[in-house]
């Protein structure tokens, strides 16, 4: 028989020691994986999107010619958000996917054209034009460090873009005649931006990016060349 003379008291203080120093362990290292950031991020940007229209001439009852002036029959511009999802593929590349949608309207009351019924009465010819996008996005963005918090980066990506065009024509105030017309387009698309990180949850951002489209649309007279959009937002990494 072999007999021990140390205390079991001690025993116990030293295993208690060893398991709750190891609980500890193992409750920084939970707290440390739970805070650790995935290569993912989301946020929204506010835009400034302005679409390039070409108008087509038209041949008047008359035998006259005559082209719709862009700004004065449509809006063009429009203030809008963008929805952003990103992946952060290695520290110097991201790839992002993005959603933004527009709804404008524009009434010409001063045409300069009138119409003569059938008894001889003038009316004046007025019109309101409806322009709505939905643009999808997919975007490569090569980045280069400026310092630990800045960096800009180039935008390489393709842009699905549906476009509808809503056309209402009026003698005064009585409606003639309403044409739509719908064009769904995909367009290379280029850009740059800047982004600054403010911490490890959180950075802003401000970009420009141009979509070459060149189609018309539908069957209208109006012709889109190309869409341009300005922005500033913030991404939340998470």
């Amino acid at each position: 028989m072999i007999l021990s003379n140390q205390n079991p008291s001690k025993l116990n203080l030293f295993n208690y020691e060893k398991i709750s120093s190891l609980s500890l362990s193992l409750l920084l290292a939970s707290l440390t994986s739970a805070n650790a950031k995935s290569d993912f991020y989301a946020g929204i940007d506010i835009q400034r999107q302005d679409l390039q229209l070409k108008t087509s001439s038209i041949i008047l009852g008359d035998g006259s010619i005559f082209k719709p002036s862009v700004s004065k029959f449509y809006e063009t511009k429009s203030y809008n958000p963008n929805l952003f999802l990103g992946f952060n593929a290695n520290k110097n590349l991201d790839i992002e996917l993005g959603y933004s949608m527009s709804d404008e309207d524009k009434k010409n009351n001063s045409t300069g054209l009138v119409i003569k019924d059938s008894w001889g009465n003038l009316y004046n010819f007025n019109t309101k034009s409806t322009l709505k996008t939905q643009n999808i996005s997919l975007d490569l963005k090569p980045s280069y460090q400026i310092d630990q918090n800045s960096s800009l980066y180039a935008i390489l990506g393709l842009n699905y873009v549906q476009i509808k065009l809503r056309e209402s024509y009026f003698a005064d105030a009585y409606e003639l005649a309403t044409d739509s017309y719908k064009k769904n387009i995909f367009a290379p698309t280029a850009g740059f931006g800047y982004k600054l990180k403010i911490n490890d949850d959180f950075s802003v951002r401000s970009q420009f990016k141009y979509s070459y489209l060149n189609k018309e649309i539908g069957d209208s007279d109006v012709k889109i060349k190309s869409l341009t959009q300005l922005s500033v937002g913030f991404a939340y990494n998470f």
